[in-house]
């Protein structure tokens, strides 16, 4: 799969459990603020929630965004562009 090399990548740059803002700045796809608006609409990564602080888990979270990449993939092969 073309995402393979890159999740990798994050795979071993990010921790067990890591932030928003973590997992921002090492995807450099989404904002906090896109992340946050993803979650209450219950199309982001599943977040545990610690007080007013949301982690994401992982292994979870690299499952999803390989499921998110790859959806992008096929409706910019499709010609929907993005």
């Amino acid at each position: 799969m073309r995402f393979d090399d890159y999740l990798a990548t994050l795979e071993k740059k990010l921790p067990e459990w890591f932030s928003r803002r973590a997992f921002a700045d090492a995807t450099g796809l989404f904002t906090v603020g896109t992340l946050a608006n993803m979650d209450s609409a219950k199309k982001g990564p599943i977040g545990k929630r610690f007080g007013k602080r949301v982690l994401y888990e992982k292994r979870q979270t690299l499952a999803w965004l390989r499921a998110y990449l790859e959806n992008l993939d096929k409706l910019y092969v499709r010609g929907r562009g993005i």
